[in-house]
């Protein structure tokens, strides 16, 4: 039944949220909390359950918090996305590995000619190609003896679709 006063709250609780949000509380709260624990591995996912605990302590619900928090936490996990891209091709050598790569398209590449190719050595490939792995940039397949590797095909889809939003228009016109 409409009149039933559990339903007329979900609407409130929601907007006490979007209150939060637009006037800063739950940013605030998500900088205090990530002061903490944001350096962690995972810490962003920490931050948002403790700050929509907190919110939801405060409020009396958990969808309080939610809303609050859930639209400022959506640009925050893109854009330390895209940081952790442009730390990992910040490196020449492993920009070059990564362009070695995806010039080769849907095929693998086996790391036994690599490090020479690069002029590097083995533990030093094995260290940058080891990056851009845990990023998330490029796979690797162990085949035989070898280690073979291939771009992830989206990879970069983060990082296309932030320099997408940036305008184009020079400054000044």
């Amino acid at each position: 039944q409409l009149g039933n006063p559990v339903l007329l709250a979900i609407p409130l609780f929601v907007l006490a949220g979007a209150v939060m949000s637009e006037s800063g509380i739950a940013a605030s709260l998500l900088r205090f909390v990530n002061a903490f624990v944001g350096h962690v591995r995972g810490g962003l996912g920490i931050v948002a359950a403790v700050s929509c605990a907190v919110i939801g302590a405060i409020s009396g619900s958990g969808l309080t918090g939610i809303s609050a928090i859930g639209p400022l936490l959506i640009p925050e996990e893109q854009t330390r996305r895209c940081a952790e891209i442009a730390k990992a091709l910040g490196d020449p050598v492993r920009l070059r590995i990564f362009s070695h790569l995806a010039a080769n398209c849907c095929s693998t590449v086996c790391a036994c000619r690599m490090p020479e190719t690069f002029g590097i050595s083995q533990p030093t490939f094995s260290h940058h190609v080891k990056k851009l792995v845990d990023v998330g940039l490029v796979r690797r397949e162990q085949v035989g003896r070898w280690a073979h590797f291939s771009v992830i095909p989206g990879a970069l889809d983060p990082m296309r679709r932030l320099l997408d939003s940036v305008p184009t228009v020079p400054c000044g016109t």
